[in-house]
């Protein structure tokens, strides 16, 4: 399939996945991202800076999002890769668009049990396709995985937990991870301290009750 430029792309619906190169010192490195409407493919091999930043305000204005762990993509795209991006980011729109369906976490709905959602995994089970190699195929196996997994999902009446819960948690997790945790050290250190005090008497009601001392953090001792 042809590629075309991200202009051309039309609707408010948009596919998304992001292929990863080896990891080098500085974690992931993307070397491919395609992007489609569903009928139209966009792929940026090695994208730069601009390029991230563009395909992060596409993202963030489509209706419905739909891609494979888009969490770990949302970081990746709006900022994980470059970090210079990542403070552009942060600091203007984010990755958030209206609605997203991530296959991932639609294949962990139906079977929670499985312990591997990667998408060479479940494109094997749901479709019994092999992962290609392009980035434009593998979007072309997400777009697939979204319709049977879509389907899968009103099959067992969990359209609304996925659609009202699981799926917008998504985007909230993913700000929460860029914006951190405020905690108070001063705080933490009055409790470090007063914990300590009152670990330090149960451990000696504790050798008291045994007759003797011992590694009460030791589960083979403490059984004995």
């Amino acid at each position: 399939t042809k590629s075309v430029s991200l202009d051309a792309l039309k609707g408010a619906t948009r596919y998304i996945f992001v292929d990863l190169g080896q990891q080098d010192l500085f974690g992931d490195s993307i070397r491919a991202i395609a992007v489609s409407d569903g009928q139209q493919t966009a792929v940026i091999e090695q994208p730069t800076k601009k390029d991230l930043e563009k395909i992060a305000n596409v993202i963030s204005s489509a209706k419905l999002l739909v891609g494979h762990d888009l969490k770990a993509m949302m970081h990746l795209v709006g900022t994980g890769q470059p970090p210079a991006f990542a403070e552009a980011s942060a600091g203007r729109h984010g990755v958030a668009p209206t609605a997203i369906f991530d296959t991932a976490v639609a294949a962990y709905l139906l079977s929670p049990g499985t312990r591997e959602f990667d998408l060479a995994t479940i494109a094997f089970e749901y479709l019994r396709l092999n992962l290609p190699e392009s980035a434009s195929e593998k979007l072309a196996i997400v777009m697939k995985l979204h319709q049977a997994l879509e389907r899968g999902l009103a099959k067992e009446g969990m359209t609304k937990l996925s659609a009202e819960i699981e799926m917008p948690l998504i985007s909230i997790l993913y700000q929460m991870e860029c914006a951190g945790i405020e905690v108070d050290r001063k705080k933490l250190s009055e409790l470090q301290e007063k914990f300590a005090i009152v670990i330090e008497k149960l451990t000696k009601k504790i050798y008291q009750l045994a007759g003797h001392e011992f590694n009460v953090n030791s589960p083979s001792q403490l059984s004995v």
